[in-house]
């Protein structure tokens, strides 16, 4: 919106995270440069993006690729595609059958994160389990009663990665709220994915066109019981849900790899 200097609607709304001073549209025409754009949760979109943005972006934009259905419905011609991770760096690792069973929560502070959530299903588990947590959620360890947690604070890629290697469990509960929209998966629960964690996760946006409910990830609803039953469910079924987890891996790399996703796009601009 900023490029192409289309940055407000007629009655004076902006475009949130527009900035007219990028107007290059004259240069854009002069040139003959088509503008090819991806709409996503974190990227462009947010609760009240309008209908009538998306409605320029499709006029404006030879090509429209999105993860999102308020984008695929809305434009007639975009492009479903699936968010991108560095298979390269995130691979599946073969996980060990041992316990305690290792949890792992990573999110910036939001309350859509769904923190309360987890520490109220947390709180009623045994120590067969432990919980790792990462992000600045130092204010909010005081609703942990169950001791089993260590607190890492926000780690680099290399030091996550490795948590990710020797974890279970990713655990998303992510709710609705009217700041911001979370992409399912989000792309630390990707990430994760990649290495084998088994992926518990609300899904309220009922996303299913890669990951299947069971198969790739075991989905939880917006509430602590719901979050409670699956972590014991995998205690009691712990080899099933390693497959549930191997399989989310596979996925995350046949259809979020990074080199996939760039030459499916290039495909469709060239």
């Amino acid at each position: 919106m900023s490029l192409l200097g289309t940055c407000y609607l007629p009655d004076g709304t902006q475009m949130p995270g527009a900035n007219p001073q990028h107007n290059i549209a004259t240069f854009l025409k002069k040139n003959h440069i088509n503008i090819h754009t991806t709409l996503y949760p974190g990227g462009g979109l947010d609760p009240y993006t309008s209908v009538e943005f998306l409605n320029i972006v499709s006029k404006h934009c030879k090509t429209v690729f999105s993860n999102a259905n308020e984008v695929l419905n809305t434009i007639q011609n975009s492009i479903y595609v699936p968010g991108v991770i560095n298979t390269d760096f995130y691979h599946y690792n073969q996980k060990v059958n041992s316990k305690p069973i290792q949890i792992i929560f990573v999110a910036h502070n939001a309350e859509r994160k769904g923190f309360p959530l987890l520490a109220q299903a947390f709180n009623k588990l045994d120590d067969q389990f432990h919980l790792h947590i990462v992000g600045n959620w130092e204010g909010s360890l005081h609703l942990l009663t169950n001791k089993n947690y260590t607190f890492w604070g926000i780690l680099d890629f290399e030091k996550l990665k490795h948590l990710y290697v020797k974890s279970h469990i990713f655990i998303c509960c992510s709710t609705k709220d009217n700041f911001a929209i979370d992409g399912f998966p989000t792309t630390a629960a990707a990430d994760a994915m990649a290495t084998g964690c088994i992926l518990v996760s609300t899904n309220h946006r009922n996303d299913d066109r890669i990951l299947k409910h069971g198969e790739d990830y075991l989905k939880i609803e917006e509430d602590s019981n719901s979050i409670l039953n699956n972590l014991l469910w995998i205690k009691m079924n712990f080899e099933k849900a390693l497959e549930i987890g191997k399989s989310g891996s596979l996925k995350m790399d046949k259809y979020f790899n990074y080199k996939a996703n760039v030459n499916f796009k290039l495909s469709h601009i060239f």
